[in-house]
């Protein structure tokens, strides 16, 4: 399971289609774009970003931002590194 965390406020729990793991395109789906990995200090989990974020103007998300201990615009979906695919369908 992963958590979505919008730019608007909103935040919301997000399960794999496969039960398991988050494929790159849901992922994607989630960010709007191409994918980045940021650390969460003192976490297991992994937050997500959309790469081109600061490029594209996208908003600026509060609550990932205090997360990752840095500027995150967008939304993002934080999740255990263990359910995202390993590579790309």
């Amino acid at each position: 399971m992963g958590a979505v965390l919008k730019a608007n406020g909103d935040s919301f729990v997000l399960g794999p289609a496969n039960g398991r793991e988050f494929t790159l395109k849901e992922v994607q789906a989630v960010v709007g774009g191409y994918i980045e990995a940021v650390s969460i200090p003192r976490s297991t989990r992994t937050m997500w970003v959309n790469e081109e974020g600061l490029l594209k103007g996208l908003p600026l998300n509060e609550e990932a931002s205090q997360l990752a201990k840095q500027r995150i615009v967008g939304d993002v979906l934080v999740s255990k590194e263990s359910e995202t695919e390993s590579q790309p369908d």
